[in-house]
């Protein structure tokens, strides 16, 4: 999918992988779908742990970058060839997107 002419408003992002609690040194990782850990992710959460930053801060980063993944997935580009024009496309994407309950109304 070109940049230049991606509908912003039709692309919904499938609920591929998942962010799990992990034993090992990165308190929280992602998945895919066949339950292996997406590698990109994994090493920048390594180099974040490393940091000393909290695993609640791990889990929340952890969430936002398989957002990110999702979206590489749908506009079909690979994650070490992700330029600004995607970073901005996924923030109009945020601002429009119509996300997915997780309960009900109150």
């Amino acid at each position: 999918m070109d940049a230049a002419s991606r509908d912003i408003q039709s692309i919904r992002l499938p609920r591929w992988g998942r962010v799990a609690e992990d034993a090992g040194a990165v308190p929280w990782l992602v998945f895919d779908e066949e339950a292996k850990t997406v590698e990109p992710i994994r090493r920048f959460l390594v180099d974040f742990v490393a940091r000393d930053n909290r695993p609640g801060s791990v889990r929340s980063h952890a969430f936002d970058l398989l957002r990110w993944w999702r979206w590489l997935r749908v506009v079909q580009v690979d994650w070490d060839r992700a330029t600004s024009a995607e970073v901005r496309d996924s923030v109009l994407w945020l601002r429009v997107a119509t996300k997915p309950r997780t309960s009900p109304l109150t």
